[in-house]
């Protein structure tokens, strides 16, 4: 729990940025104004610059902090959970852009039908990463389907890309 609670806690850089974004991609997006994918560039570009070196001081000094916070015993038992968290995390973090930009322009459904989609998957890899890797396998799995998510949700806003 203690790792996932430390990740998590950095939702709040891109809901901040998404909150403020959320406008300006729906007026950009009715208006079909050129600079709107400027601005979705610059986005993902700036979370990306001020996520990375972040997490990378998670991932890299996993042990060192948790060593810290709950001791060297749990700390060697959740370090490597944290590393992973901690990639999941920025890819995550920037899934949060293309997101925000399919909301903002209308697009709801293609983003609700790729998370239906996706909750048999997780749930089948929860449960197989798990059965074979215990804690760590969770973490694989969650980091998979964040992965996988963003993956979608970039490409859906590619195509909108394309079609504009």
């Amino acid at each position: 729990a203690t790792p996932q609670e430390i990740v998590t806690k950095l939702w709040i850089i891109p809901g901040a940025l998404t909150a403020v974004l959320f406008p300006a991609f729906a007026a950009q997006a009715a208006r079909k104004d050129a600079q709107a994918w400027a601005l979705y560039d610059r986005a993902v570009w700036i979370l990306f610059a001020v996520l990375l070196p972040i997490c990378t001081v998670l991932g890299v000094g996993a042990e060192p902090i948790l060593r810290l916070w709950i001791g060297r015993e749990l700390a060697a038992h959740s370090a490597p959970i944290l590393q992973v968290f901690s990639l999941g995390i920025l890819i995550n973090c920037l899934a949060h852009v293309p997101l925000t930009w399919l909301h903002g322009a209308g697009r709801f459904r293609a983003p609700a039908l790729l998370h239906c989609a996706e909750l048999p998957l997780f749930l089948l890899a929860l449960w197989l990463f798990t059965s074979h890797w215990g804690l760590i396998g969770a973490a694989m799995a969650w980091l998979l389907r964040m992965a996988a998510d963003a993956a979608a949700l970039f490409w859906l806003c590619r195509l909108e890309r394309r079609s504009a």
